[in-house]
C-alpha cells in the first residue's frame, strides 16, 4: 500500500489539473476504478502506474506554458503531428508509454519548453 500512497501523490495533481473524468479516460480506467485507487481500496496495476508517471511528465512540460484550462484543452485539441488525433485520442484505450504514438505526445509537450 505504500507504493499506492506514493502514486496517489502523482495521481491527485493529475485529477486536479485534468479533471477526474479526463484522468480516468487517459488512464484507461472507469470512474469507479479511479475512485477505488483514490480510496486506497485496490492496488494500482503496473500498467496504470506507468501511465500515471507518463501523464505527470507530459503535464510537467505543459505547466510552464498553460494554466489548468489550457492543459485540458491541449489534450483535447487535434494535432497534425499526431495524424490529426488529439493527445487524448492517442492516449485512449490500451496504450503503453513506450509505444511510438504516446512518445510522440510526450515529444509534442516537450517542444513547448525548448
Amino acid at each position: 500500500m505504500q507504493k499506492n500512497r506514493e502514486l496517489l501523490d502523482l495521481l491527485d495533481p493529475l485529477e486536479d489539473v485534468l479533471s477526474f473524468d479526463l484522468t480516468a479516460h487517459l488512464l484507461g480506467v472507469s470512474r469507479e476504478q479511479l475512485f477505488k485507487y483514490d480510496a486506497l481500496s485496490e492496488d494500482i496495476p503496473s500498467h496504470v502506474e506507468a501511465r500515471v508517471r507518463f501523464l505527470n511528465a507530459v503535464c510537467g512540460y505543459l505547466l510552464g506554458a498553460y494554466n489548468d484550462d489550457g492543459i485540458r484543452a491541449w489534450f483535447l485539441r487535434k494535432r497534425v503531428q499526431l495524424d490529426n488525433k488529439s493527445p487524448a485520442g492517442v492516449l485512449s484505450g490500451e496504450w503503453n508509454p513506450d509505444d511510438a504514438k504516446p512518445r510522440a505526445v510526450l515529444k509534442l509537450a516537450r517542444q513547448l519548453i525548448s
